[in-house]
């Protein structure tokens, strides 16, 4: 079975996003990185810019340059999304982490991970979804804190495509 990721930051902090779709000839599948970083302000979801070039890309689902944030589908089918952001070190912040649809509406699936250890931790959390898409449909990986300032992920390790 083909991954798909979503948005998946590691090492210091990093991102990624994976799609792969399900029910078709040929898996249609993304996954787009991100080894810059990007700052992310308190108490506010933000979309994960994926804007290094994809690991894979079969169907034309990402495109940096114009909107590194989304993957979107080409072609309707099932689609396996799953995200990972690799957090900055901080004291007891309150991390999400979600997949969105169209942009809008409610999340598709949300991890919530709260009072992340301690400084000098990493912290890294992951969210997974299985959705119907049609062609169009668009999803983004959008990661919110409440550290109290601004942080930074930042830094992807790609992951495999199997």
């Amino acid at each position: 079975m083909p991954s798909v990721p979503i948005l998946t930051r590691c090492l210091a902090f990093s991102a990624a996003l994976t799609i792969a779709g399900f029910g078709t000839t040929a898996w249609p599948m993304v996954r787009a990185i991100s080894t810059g970083t990007q700052s992310i302000n308190n108490a506010a979801w933000t979309s994960v810019d994926l804007d290094d070039t994809d690991v894979i890309d079969t169907d034309t689902m990402h495109n940096p340059a114009s909107n590194p944030s989304r993957l979107t589908a080409t072609t309707a089918g099932h689609y396996l999304i799953t995200g990972t952001v690799t957090w900055e070190n901080s004291v007891n912040a309150s991390l999400r982490l979600r997949v969105l649809r169209n942009g809008a509406g409610s999340a598709l699936a949300t991890t919530h991970f709260q009072n992340a250890g301690s400084s000098g931790d990493e912290h890294t959390i992951q969210v997974a979804c299985l959705v119907d898409a049609t062609a169009a449909d668009y999803f983004e990986l959008q990661f919110f804190h409440q550290k109290g300032s601004a942080g930074s992920i930042g830094g992807v390790l790609p992951a495999t495509a199997d």
